[in-house]
């Protein structure tokens, strides 16, 4: 009987996989691994007809495991499991080597069809040749890992790839410069390759992604007519096709519409029966026509798709909603449904576009989570291999739309670091620092007072001033620790008593924001060690508390604190604290 082994080091997801599949027991017999140690272990005792596998593992994770089928295995179909990448690149993965590529979570059915096809074609001796060198570097471009590959090819000649976090920094093969050494090695049909572990970070040398290098290799090859037959299906028009369809979507969804457009045209002028290049297309034009007419022959090709489908109820949606039928339109950033004009929310997934007070206050329980889920997922994606200030600052308002207050906090701190003479960005920031300071911290009912715009000359005169934040609570003292950042402190954190005085072993703060409940060494214990200590008794400290009684104040004035800070406070609040002793 066929053996499937399935690698992955969630029992939470195996075990559910292996119950799911014993419908098939008839077809297959499953054996599992946890990493990839256990499946090399597993494989060199079994006879195994298809490799089912996640990806990032412990031990050896299953980039290292995939490398290992093409010097090992490399009849043996590769169905690949990942939570990262998206669906779309599956198409370029089938034509390098992998058999399938599956997306979490898993649905059984797919995954079962999926494995009754491998087992079909490897019983009929029609697996695929290994997994090609391109396909193998773009899971470690998706996965972001840090590695060396070493390739050989069948002629025993080899060379190197280094990848520092998923981008591709230099090859070395003989004497050829790192961008034509990695074009001629990518052209290499049947190679075979390792994953090494990365000591420091290479010189980059490469000049171009790797997309770019695929694709200059496959014309290359096509110009000196090659005659290997894994070779032309690596360079035929379908690979080239689906090179080019995976650029674009993600030039679509890192908000380029001009370049994906463009993309986007070439692949119809080359095949105008392609439904997901005329969806895509849709999202990227703003003439509301040709929405409409996209949308049509993508229907017309691909009835059924309900990618589609729900594409074109989208554009019903704009239209009653006010949307015009002809005319210049925007796309929603998440969900890319067209309007006009400068409404607060979607018409189709009623995401807000801006963080206003209404947004702030609003549930957002109309809002449709799986579409923004579906946003979060793609920004994410998107910056892991590129920093965009719109992508960090759609992947923010994503966020916020599902009240993920610190990981939208996040976002657009990073955004307006990226421009930070960006005015729309300033005000949004202080517009939810403003919200944060008052929903994490409990509440005393008063309204916060609307932010004002702070001079960069003031931010810059406080440079190489060090504030230490001492608090338990990971969201305040993000949000403490943003304000701070925003007026141009420099600022260490510390979670509990014990890691602040930790901290004051490293440097020597110029003012301490220290909060009094704590689990351990509480504030009242920080300050009197402080006090004890000739370095650090002089170091002004506001100390932060919910409470508000006489005591308490009492307390920390007999202990030597500085200030005395209630919760809640405004960012407005806090600086003219600190302003009384940094300026």
């Amino acid at each position: 009987m066929n053996k499937v082994l399935i690698v992955d080091d969630s029992q939470e997801l195996l075990r559910p996989i292996v119950v799911g599949l014993q419908k098939y027991k008839a077809e297959f017999e499953i054996l599992t691994a946890a990493n990839g140690e256990e499946a090399v272990a597993v494989l060199k005792k079994e006879p195994i007809s298809t490799l089912v596998t996640d990806l990032y593992m412990p031990k050896m994770d299953g980039l290292e495991l995939l490398a290992y089928m093409t010097q090992n295995h490399p009849r043996i179909p590769c169905v690949v499991m990942t939570a990262f990448g998206s669906a779309e690149i599956q198409a370029i993965l089938d034509q390098r080597g992998i058999f399938h590529y599956l997306e979490k979570p898993i649905n059984l059915k797919d995954l079962g069809n999926t494995i009754l096809d491998a087992l079909a074609q490897f019983e009929q001796g029609k697996s695929l040749d290994g997994l090609s060198i391109a396909g193998f570097l773009q899971l470690i471009e998706m996965e972001q890992k840090s590695c060396i590959i070493e390739a050989a090819n069948p002629r025993k000649e080899s060379g190197r790839f280094f990848f520092v976090k998923g981008k591709l920094y230099n090859a070395e093969y003989n004497d050829l410069n790192a961008d034509k050494a990695a074009t001629t090695m990518l052209g290499w049909a049947n190679a075979k390759f390792r994953v090494k572990s990365l000591a420091g970070e290479p010189e980059k040398r490469i000049g171009f992604g790797l997309k770019t290098l695929i694709m200059e290799s496959a014309r290359l090859q096509d110009e000196i007519g090659h005659t290997d037959t894994a070779t032309q299906e690596q360079i035929d028009s379908k690979t080239t096709t689906a090179d080019l369809m995976y650029q674009a979507i993600r030039r679509a969804e890192a908000n380029e519409d001009k370049m994906a457009q463009q993309m986007l045209a070439t692949i119809l002028k080359q095949n105008p029966r392609n439904p997901d290049a005329w969806l895509w297309y849709s999202r990227v034009t703003n003439n509301v026509k040709a929405i409409e007419a996209a949308l049509e022959n993508a229907t017309i090709l691909a009835k059924d798709n309900p990618e589609i489908i729900e594409e074109a109820k989208k554009l019903q949606q704009a239209f009653a909603s006010g949307c015009p039928k002809t005319g210049e339109i925007t796309h929603c950033p998440f969900c890319w449904t067209p309007y006009v004009g400068k409404p607060d929310v979607c018409p189709y997934c009623k995401a807000y576009f801006l963080i206003s007070p209404s947004m702030l206050k609003d549930q957002k329980k109309g809002v449709n989570t799986d579409l923004i889920n579906k946003a979060i997922h793609r920004y994410t994606r998107i910056i892991l291999v590129e920093k965009k200030q719109q992508v960090h600052f759609n992947l923010a308002l994503a966020h916020l739309n599902r009240n993920q207050w610190e990981e939208g906090l996040d976002q657009l701190y990073k955004t307006k670091t990226m421009a930070p003479d960006n005015k729309l960005y300033r005000q949004q920031l202080n517009l939810l620092l403003d919200h944060m300071a008052n929903i994490e911290l409990p509440m005393s009912g008063e309204t916060a007072k609307p932010a004002t715009t702070r001079t960069t000359a003031a931010a810059e005169n406080r440079r190489n001033k060090t504030v230490l934040v001492v608090e338990d609570s990971a969201t305040t003292r993000k949000v403490i620790t943003v304000i701070l950042k925003h007026e141009g402190f420099d600022v260490v954190e510390a979670k509990d008593g014990i890691e602040a005085l930790a901290r004051f072993n490293e440097i020597v703060p110029d003012l301490v924001l220290l909060d009094i409940i704590m689990p351990g060494m509480d504030g009242y214990q920080v300050l009197a060690t402080m006090k004890n200590n000739a370095n650090f008794k002089k170091i002004p400290v506001i100390m932060l508390t919910a409470k508000d009684g006489l005591i308490d104040k009492v307390k920390g004035k007999m202990s030597g604190c500085s200030e005395y800070l209630t919760k809640p406070f405004t960012p407005e609040e806090l600086m003219a604290r600190i302003k009384k002793y940094l300026r």
